[in-house]
């Protein structure tokens, strides 16, 4: 037994056999059916609700029987795939489709992912005609997921599965278009959806977006290339509810949290719609709270005897704020089924929609609460901005890679003529304070790129190699991020979080990711002593404490051991990179706002951490720190008052909000050695008219930087800073340089073992005491992509 019964069993009416029946072992069902009519009762729904379930795990055949059937909920068919090309089997195999919704009158669902050519047309409604089936709305969920067939025409028509919950089509052939029937009318009840791998495009998703409007709770359409930064807006705009949810955000929690405070009070229906401030107390902006661990206290609303808070579908019916220790609401299929027909060894669950599961089935105004956006076209901008203006409302956000502007990488692409034209760079920069509690309150899973803790950018380029890649973008691309963003991601930033994923871990690195990495580590086994600690120091009947980050998922890259093998076949001839850049100084790469005037030249900004600092320590000369004070009496300074020129903004992203002036802090106009060096490129930078656009509230990144706080900053000024400088000198690195990266998983494996073994070493009592180790017991995961020839996606 994993956990006791809850406090509402074990004082509730049920009698001792009921209170431990979910924790029986399946291989003892059948004895116990023997035992009496009650055992019967109690248990023989129990066995048969999954029974293929029960046939893999007990080796037994089954023989139908009517009274039997009526109590199979679940069929689970992923692991009784039929021998592909043997038609009499395959032909038997999908008249079974057909035999289940008539044999098993409470099925409720239907599980088929991974077949080959299952023959979907058995369970339309055109073949049961001649049967005395109406409909299939007890049906709650149907998952086809990598099904080799497709969804014949209008197979939801007519309400024919109008009771669905949970639908899974992705990576099926057909497109929507002609599968059709897609709509709130034809499917009410859905609430969990994912078209991963569908070939969608914006038009295609963005109308089931429409369609479904805020009734989906969870969306995947992961591995879409058709969809870009207009699906994102549409999300904002018709998935996520169109008022304000005071109880998302409110100032109770300033004093740990900070509080976000909008530019301009509108007034609109979307109250979290246009830029706001964040403002911090004297411990939020360092994360330093001594109640930064402690969950928030429970929230009382009346409810009516339907189970609606106040009655009302309305404003009141939406999910509030988390505790931050709840169990996390999860949208895969056996969480699903989990719900919709119990767990292993649970009865049925009585109805669909009773009480106890409102939290799982939140009301239809509620609004997209999980969403995976894996393996799209997306921009940081976008992604950011959705973020930014959700405020709360996501619980499980996925998104494994974000690109950078084109314009971005052709910049690049001047000061490094080897780079290949259709090169890509990803990365999220400055986005460390969207994943905290005072923007994503009910965040409690996420999947990002690695740059969110490593501040290092991915190159795609083919024409320079994978290696080569990986140095250049350690190298001169992830010192202009630490110079414009240094505030990386940390584990106090959001306690609440419980698993993060990380993706697109390079596999080789010249050790400023390894170090980075290491260094999170540290910091999240620092979290879990802190939180240890907190809870010793609370008395009995204390605030419950939350649990903190306890899964860590890191996803690399492809390996590049081929690239690196060849190295030691090799001597160190020529520079392949002197070869590379010759003529390289005529070549014209500014264009539009990314002009010269708008880059800075190159410098570095002081890491936070001493550690990571001696990783990237170089000399001031190759910094090219500014060593002499130089004031500029160019426009905008010579205008400036106390560092400050007027702009108009628009607040606002519906366009029907008026402008509003406000002053642009640009700085004092005189580089100097006594200012941080992401100011001194700053100030340079609004000195082009194409930067001195696009004004933004500074974010507590921009803070960390040195912009002062409260202020509106050019953020295309701001930007510019992670471009090279007109005197920067891109270069490919030497075999030797290459020979001296080293294997992340290697590295963070050997990190993990010295860490345990001073962990074993302590004296029990010494284990929860700070700084005596940094080992993390959380679940660590090191996950290695596999071989496109050895998927099954390959031979599909």
């Amino acid at each position: 037994m994993e956990q006791l019964p809850s406090y509402q069993d074990a004082t509730g009416k049920k009698q001792w056999l009921e209170l431990v029946a979910p924790y029986v072992d399946a291989s003892d069902y059948q004895s116990l059916c023997c035992v009496s009519r009650k055992f019967h009762r109690l248990f023989a729904p129990r066995a048969w609700k999954d029974p293929l379930a029960v046939v893999r795990r007990l080796n037994r055949d089954t023989a139908y029987d009517t009274a039997t059937a009526s109590m199979v909920a679940i069929v689970d068919f992923r692991g009784f795939s039929p021998t592909p090309g043997l038609e009499e089997y395959q032909d038997a195999y999908n008249t079974s489709f057909q035999e289940l919704a008539i044999r098993l009158p409470n099925l409720r669902c239907l599980l088929l992912d991974g077949h080959p050519q299952p023959n979907l047309s058995k369970l339309s409604k055109p073949a049961f005609r001649s049967s005395t089936v109406s409909s299939l709305d007890k049906i709650h969920l149907i998952s086809i997921a990598n099904c080799g067939t497709s969804l014949p025409a209008r197979f939801f028509g007519d309400q024919w599965l109008s009771g669905l919950v949970y639908l899974d089509m992705s990576n099926t052939p057909g497109t929507l278009g002609k599968q059709g029937a897609l709509t709130s009318h034809e499917l009410p009840h859905l609430r969990i959806l994912k078209l991963a791998k569908k070939n969608l495009t914006d038009s295609a998703a963005g109308a089931i977006v429409r369609e479904f409007g805020t009734r989906l709770w969870s969306l995947d359409v992961s591995g879409n290339d058709g969809l870009t930064d207009n699906f994102v807006r549409m999300l904002l705009e018709h998935s996520l509810p169109a008022y304000s949810n005071t109880r998302l955000s409110s100032n109770n929690h300033f004093h740990v949290e900070g509080q976000t405070r909008p530019v301009s009070e509108t007034g609109h229906a979307r109250a979290n719609r246009g830029p706001y401030f964040i403002d911090e107390s004297d411990r939020s902006a360092t994360f330093s709270s001594a109640e930064r661990y402690l969950a928030d206290p429970p929230t009382y609303s009346s409810v009516d005897g339907d189970g609606d808070p106040a009655g009302e579908q309305g404003r009141v019916g939406l999910r509030g704020r988390s505790r931050g220790q709840e169990r996390i609401r999860g949208d895969a299929a056996e969480d699903a089924v989990r719900v919709l027909a119990g767990a292993q060894g649970e009865e049925l669950p009585d109805a669909l929609h009773p009480q106890h599961q409102r939290l799982y089935w939140p009301p239809p105004q509620a609004g997209i609460t999980h969403l995976h956006l894996n393996e799209l076209r997306l921009s940081a901008s976008a992604v950011k901005a959705f973020l930014s203006e959700s405020l709360g409302h996501i619980e499980h956000f996925a998104c494994d890679r974000t690109s950078l502007p084109s314009s971005y990488t052709s910049v690049w692409q001047g000061k490094a003529p080897f780079l290949s034209k259709a090169a890509t760079s990803y990365a999220l920069p400055g986005a460390a304070y969207l994943f905290r509690p005072v923007v994503s309150s009910n965040l409690r899973v996420l999947k990002i790129h690695h740059s969110l803790i490593t501040n290092t950018p991915t190159l795609d380029s083919r024409s320079t190699g994978e290696l080569n890649n990986l140095w250049l973008a350690e190298t001169h691309m992830r010192e202009r991020l630490d110079l414009a963003y240094p505030q990386t991601f940390a584990p106090d930033m959001n306690p609440r979080l419980y698993s993060l994923t990380i993706s697109m871990i390079p596999r080789y690195s010249t050790g400023v990711v390894i170090q980075r990495l290491a260094n999170f580590l540290r910091l999240v086994a620092i979290q879990e002593q802190g939180i240890e600690r907190t809870r010793a120091q609370l008395p009995f009947r204390g605030p419950p404490v939350l649990r903190g980050l306890r899964h860590i998922r890191l996803e690399f890259a492809p390996d590049a051991k081929d690239d690196l093998g060849s190295l030691d076949a090799e001597t160190d001839g020529p520079d392949l990179a002197a070869f590379m850049e010759e003529g390289a100084e005529a070549f014209s790469f500014f264009e539009g706002a990314w002009d010269p005037s708008s880059s800075s030249v190159t410098s570095r900004v002081t890491e936070l951490s001493t550690e990571t600092a001696r990783v990237n320590a170089v000399d001031t000369h190759r910094n090219g720190l500014s060593t002499t004070t130089e004031p500029i009496t160019d426009y905008p300074f010579n205008k400036a008052r106390d560092e400050q020129v007027s702009f108009t903004l628009t607040a606002g992203g519906d366009g029907d909000q008026p402008p509003k002036p406000v002053s642009v802090w640009v700085g004092s106009g005189v580089i100097g050695p006594d200012k941080p060096a992401a100011i001194n490129e700053y100030m340079r930078n609004v000195c082009d008219a194409a930067n001195r656009v696009d004004v933004c509230p500074a974010t507590p990144c921009h803070v960390v930087a040195g912009v002062p706080p409260g202020s509106f900053i050019f953020e295309r000024a701001w930007d510019a800073i992670m471009l090279p400088g007109p005197t920067t000198k891109v270069r490919l690195p030497t075999k030797a340089e290459l020979r001296a990266m080293e294997d992340v998983v290697a590295r963070v494996k050997a990190f993990r073992l010295e860490s345990r073994r001073i962990y074993a070493a302590l004296e029990p009592g010494r284990r929860d005491a700070g700084g005596e180790h940094e080992y993390w017991r959380g679940r660590l995961e090191l996950v290695l992509p596999q071989l496109r020839a050895h998927s099954s996606e390959y031979w599909r």
